[in-house]
């Protein structure tokens, strides 16, 4: 049923990119997105979700709907299937955009994502082993954490801009600290995160202060190089 409905409003709106989604089209999608369907349908469902907020982005524009439908699409992003976690985290980073007050809901949005991916790193992998700084288990359900990943990546994104700087970076802090877990996915999906802000922009970083070229130690050193001898050399 999903399959044909979503092929009708592909066909009915396919003539103007002016056109809104049946309003219907929406709430049909929602009675789909429900803990009781099965993950065939759930897994439709959402990239059926994500292709009309994609498409048609005043069908979300309206904050309340934006607010229900990512506490909806949240759950889903922690689902036993990757591919609908992946489109559900995606989803998470659009709706972000329709969320008031903005950026304040956004950024809470975000936070709460960070603590459930792991947020400061030793929550996201256990303690640290005996190198300091790698992290061997993981923090809760694995679903929960790389689903919270993979939204918070994309949420991140779509806040470059508009977020302060230091909710960015924040963010970006948590994802390199969660890099380093010793469980590949999850160091996968942190890394992915990453990329994501990165593609849209990155804030401004803080950085090591420039090293200037005539350093004093540069200096003593140069002062203990011998100068070259006179006259020719026979080689």
């Amino acid at each position: 049923a999903l399959e044909f409905t979503k092929r009708c409003v592909e066909e009915e709106t396919n003539d103007s990119v002016a056109v809104d989604a049946p309003e219907g089209y929406r709430v049909f999608l929602e009675h789909c997105l429900v803990k009781a369907a099965s993950p065939e349908l759930t897994g439709s469902a959402v990239v059926a979700t994500l292709q009309l907020a994609e498409r048609f982005p005043s069908t979300f524009a309206d904050p309340t709907r934006a607010r229900d439908a990512t506490t909806r699409v949240r759950h889903f992003a922690s689902h036993v299937d990757a591919p609908t976690r992946r489109i559900a985290s995606k989803l998470c980073g659009v709706l972000a955009r329709s969320l008031t007050p903005a950026p304040g809901a956004a950024v809470t949005l975000l936070d709460e994502l960070l603590a459930l991916a792991g947020e400061g790193g030793v929550s996201a992998g256990g303690a640290k082993d005996d190198r300091g700084g790698v992290f061997d288990s993981v923090h809760g359900r694995f679903e929960h954490q790389d689903g919270a990943l993979r939204a918070a990546g994309f949420v991140a994104a779509s806040g470059v801009g508009s977020f302060p700087d230091d909710a960015i970076v924040k963010a970006i802090n948590a994802f390199v600290a969660v890099a380093g877990c010793k469980n590949l996915t999850l160091a996968g999906t942190a890394a992915e995160a990453i990329g994501h802000v990165g593609l849209a922009g990155l804030p401004a970083l803080p950085r090591a202060p420039a090293v200037s070229e005539t350093t004093g130690a540069e200096t003593d050193a140069k002062k203990t190089v011998p100068p070259p001898p006179g006259g020719t050399v026979d080689l």
